[in-house]
Order: C-alpha cells, then sequence, then structure tokens
C-alpha cells in the first residue's frame, strides 16, 4: 500500500493559487540528514491534485525521518517537517496557508537593517566563563551592528558585523637589560589592549626577571 500524504485544507489566502493548484514534489529522508548537507531520500513523489503516493516498502520508515514537499516552478520550499520519531497514518493530511505579501523597497531594507546595539554580558555567564577558565577569559560586552542589506535577484543578504570585548589574565615578563640599563617587557598574549590592571608586582632587581599578572581588556572582532 502507497504512503499518501494531502494538503488538506489549502488555505490561499495570498491568492497565489487562483489559476491553479501547485505542483509539488515530495522526499522523505531516514535518517533525517544533517542542516546543510544532501542525502539520498528514501522514496520521492510528485503530486496530483496536492495529493503525493510514495510507494516505498520503506515508507513510513521505522526510525525517525524528515519530509520536504518543494514548489519546482517557483523553485522553494513549501513543506519541511522537520525531525519527526513517527510520521502520522496513511492517509495523511497537512495544512497549507498562504499570506499576502508586502511591497518593500530596497531603501526600507537597508534602514531597517541599520542600527547598532552594545550589549552587557550577564553577570551569571561572566562568573561561568570565569570559572571554566580559571579566570583567564571573562566576556564583558557585545557589539553588533550596524549591519547592511544587499538586495539581489530573488535574495537579501544581511551582513551582521560584532565584536565581544572580553577581560584576559596574561603573563608579563620584565628582564632588565644591565648595558642599557633599562626594562625589555615581553607579553604572553597579544591584543587590542584599551587598558591594564597590575594585579601583582615583585620588586625590580637588576638581571632578575620579574612575572606579572595583569588583566588586559581586548575587543576581539
Amino acid at each position: 500500500m502507497p504512503y499518501t500524504l494531502s494538503i488538506s485544507p489549502l488555505l490561499d489566502d495570498g491568492g497565489f493559487y487562483s489559476a491553479a493548484l501547485p505542483s509539488l514534489t515530495g522526499r522523505i529522508f531516514s535518517p533525517p540528514p544533517p542542516s546543510g548537507s544532501t542525502a539520498t531520500p528514501l522514496d520521492t513523489a510528485t503530486s496530483s491534485n496536492l495529493t503525493l503516493s510514495f510507494t516505498s516498502a520503506g515508507i513510513p520508515p521505522a526510525g525517525s525521518s524528515a519530509m520536504i514537499l518543494t514548489e519546482p516552478a517557483i523553485g522553494g520550499d513549501f513543506l519541511r517537517s522537520g525531525l519527526v520519531n513517527a510520521l502520522p497514518p496513511s492517509p495523511a493530511a497537512a495544512t497549507a496557508i498562504t499570506l499576502p505579501t508586502a511591497a518593500m523597497s530596497s531603501a526600507d531594507i537597508a534602514a531597517a537593517a541599520t542600527g547598532f546595539s552594545v550589549i552587557a554580558i550577564p553577570a551569571a555567564i561572566r562568573i561561568v566563563c570565569g570559572l571554566l577558565s580559571a579566570g583567564t577569559f571573562i566576556p564583558l560586552t557585545a557589539t553588533v551592528g550596524p549591519a547592511t542589506a544587499t538586495t539581489g535577484t530573488g535574495s537579501i543578504t544581511i551582513t551582521v558585523p560584532g565584536s565581544l570585548t572580553v577581560l584576559v589574565l596574561t603573563t608579563r615578563i620584565v628582564a632588565h637589560d644591565r648595558a642599557k640599563e633599562s626594562d625589555i617587557t615581553f607579553y604572553g598574549l597579544q591584543g587590542s589592549q584599551i587598558d591594564t590592571e597590575r594585579l601583582d608586582r615583585g620588586p625590580r632587581t637588576p638581571g632578575l626577571k620579574l612575572i606579572w599578572l595583569q588583566k588586559r581588556r581586548c575587543t576581539v572582532p
């Protein structure tokens, strides 16, 4: 017996299918492929009057699965089930609803994407990061934006830059150059330094290497 799925009811409030019903292609995967990957479906079917019949003996699958219906005429997805432990009994039905679209100019899209915000990292996250990193990496703030929108043929690309300001614990080694009577400083971690706070310092003795622990606030893009 084939496994059948009907799109019923189809509430076409957007008026996309007033002239004719769409032709759909259905695929069933088990197990569902990871996001962004490709896999061979267990079975494929093409709709007739919004009804698809999957004839493979492996449908419905015994384990978890996922179903996707696409509309080849426009190249878009019509239905994605996501991960399901078991498909509903055959004959199955799914409700589809279309909504009216609203025109939006590229200038409006770009204006909606602008703006930026500085987000303070919650204290709980700072504490957890501090404990897990033994105090060597503590996030402080995150800055997001401004975003930019680029329109293309049938696509909109939103680019959102961001950076994270963190507090890191670094090692500072100071060696005294007897010939030049000056200090040479080495840092264990490089970064865009904003400010430095000395935590521990020993007495400076010519020829003796000193190790200072310092907190440095760095911004990471």
